[in-house]
């Protein structure tokens, strides 16, 4: 879509919506893009507090709870135990916020003081370089002021999303665009519901919760954006209350949803969700036929002419299945598949049978969708080779991170080594449920003996995606360092898997991966 095609598309958007929203233009109005510049730390702590609690921070009872939240992150951990069941108690009929796990109430400990310090260090080096200029005493700097320096360190936005997430530990990807909206950075938040929007209309290649897709939605926004002369927060709200994501609209604003009502909608025109579908006919959709489209939008000849890499996930997915069914075309089963699950990913991870409870799938397309995004799969992992030599825990995760971070079930594998510390082979030791694998020292060295190893590398993930160890972690690896010591064998590390990120009991901490780290290890 180009440039003029895109802005005729959301200034009918903009218009619908004024439209069939009396209030509209008002909402519109009351965006204040950088609002948090003159802000101070209570702004961005009730910010952050009601996000990650569910909480809605501009009504009295939403407050209320924020500032007992925050209280309890004061207070040592009977309190907050005793605290907690009051507010259970006392509210108990009112709408309860997400309950926060131990995990999330340091990690916002830890946000708290890195934005405390951000601003002292940040103040400090303004008043440094006013000491041979300006005497006197200088008024403390606003948080908001500070906030905004270290936003401005960095070039471009996957930069300043890795850099909130430093400082503030206790945002997932997805959280950290939700909260630079909230406090007024002009940025969309790239929501499944968002991103399927911006799919329908041709303007994303695909929808997953990779940060990679997160990241080109935002810049889809941003572009369209520069285009209308607005602020990117303009066109997330337009785009959140077309798919229906602003609860208090009109439904009848919001025709783009998970069941989108084409037949109302104004961006039929550039919709190519729309454009493979036939009007209503006989109570139900009867698209048209694939070999009745002309050649240059079919997709077998597509990729037989500009290349696989040309066509959109969709298209991919209708080569794969090859055929539709009599009420759908496979280009329309495939965007099925695809809504259903929400993203490739979700599809590869989905077992047959769930595959199969979609109309359309059966035994044979299930089997060949699970075969091909398998081979996938084993194309993007590159697994350790004999005689690759380990230099850190970023090596380990580079080759088992893809591998092991959506796994269903934990797997722990041992990876044995050489006395230079090259790879011998891995052994997959036990597959447990999705709390712990059960892991006897015995069947972890009787394997590493027989390959005479000099030392060995556990691997394990978790599946809910936090790498944050368990008491299990410890208690295991403690037991395996100690049967290892007895057996002269060393113990190198034990790295936990998460999603984007790892734990590496060696360095004693949890690692996020940066966007390009994972880029190159695909390569």
């Amino acid at each position: 879509m180009d440039d003029i095609r895109r802005v005729d598309c959301f200034e009918r958007l903009h218009k619908h919506l004024v439209r069939h929203q009396p209030d509209w233009q008002r909402r519109s109005e009351a965006i204040q893009p950088y609002r948090y510049r003159t802000q101070g730390e209570t702004f961005f702590l009730t910010h952050l507090v009601a996000l990650l609690s569910g909480l809605d921070e501009e009504a009295a009872e939403g407050k209320r709870r924020i500032r007992r939240i925050m209280m309890e992150l004061d207070s040592d951990g009977g309190q907050s135990e005793s605290l907690a069941e009051r507010l259970v108690i006392r509210e108990k009929a009112l709408t309860p916020e997400k309950a926060l796990s131990e995990t999330q109430k340091n990690n916002l400990r830890l946000s708290r003081g890195n934005l405390a310090r951000l601003r002292e260090e940040i103040g400090a080096d303004g008043r440094s370089s006013r000491d041979g200029t300006r005497a006197g005493r200088t008024p403390p700097l606003p948080l908001g002021v500070a906030f905004d320096v270290y936003l401005e360190r960095h070039d471009n936005l996957p930069e300043r999303i890795a850099a909130t997430q430093r400082l503030l530990p206790c945002l997932s990807n997805l959280n950290t665009f939700r909260y630079l909206n909230r406090l007024g950075f002009p940025v969309l938040v790239p929501e499944g519901r968002s991103q399927v929007f911006l799919f329908r209309l041709g303007l994303l290649d695909r929808t997953s919760g990779a940060i990679e897709t997160q990241l080109e939605a935002c810049r889809v926004a941003e572009s369209i954006a520069v285009l209308l002369k607005r602020s990117a927060l303009e066109i997330d709200l337009w785009i959140r209350a077309y798919v229906g994501r602003v609860p208090e609209l009109s439904p009848v604003a919001s025709l783009c949803r998970s069941t989108p009502h084409c037949d109302a909608c104004d961006l039929q025109t550039y919709c190519h969700y729309y454009r493979f579908r036939r009007p209503q006919v006989s109570g139900g959709t009867v698209a048209l036929p694939i070999k009745e489209w002309r050649p240059s939008e079919q997709p077998r000849e597509r990729l037989l002419h500009n290349g696989a890499e040309a066509l959109q996930d969709v298209e991919l997915l209708a080569i794969v299945l090859r055929t539709g069914t009599r009420q759908c075309n496979v280009l329309e089963l495939a965007r099925r598949l695809l809504e259903h699950f929400g993203s490739l990913s979700a599809i590869e991870e989905a077992s047959i049978e769930e595959l199969r409870k979609v109309h359309g799938i059966g035994n044979l397309k299930a089997i060949e969708l699970k075969a091909v995004l398998e081979l996938g799969r084993r194309l993007v992992y590159r697994p350790l080779q004999p005689g690759q030599s380990i230099e850190s825990s970023n090596d380990v995760y580079r080759s088992y991170g893809l591998r092991l971070a959506h796994r269903k079930q934990e797997e722990f594998i041992l990876l044995m080594l050489d006395n230079k510390n090259q790879v011998i082979r891995e052994e997959v030791v036990s597959r447990g449920g999705l709390d712990a694998s059960i892991v006897h020292p015995r069947e972890v060295f009787k394997v590493a003996i027989r390959a005479s190893a000099a030392s060995v590398i556990f691997v394990h993930n978790h599946p809910s995606g936090d790498p944050t160890p368990s008491h299990d972690d410890f208690v295991i690896t403690q037991r395996l360092e100690e049967a290892a010591e007895f057996l002269k064998i060393q113990v190198l590390d034990h790295v936990i898997v998460g999603a984007g990120r790892y734990y590496s009991f060696t360095d004693g901490e949890t690692v996020d991966v940066p966007i390009e780290t994972v880029a190159s290890s695909d390569e």
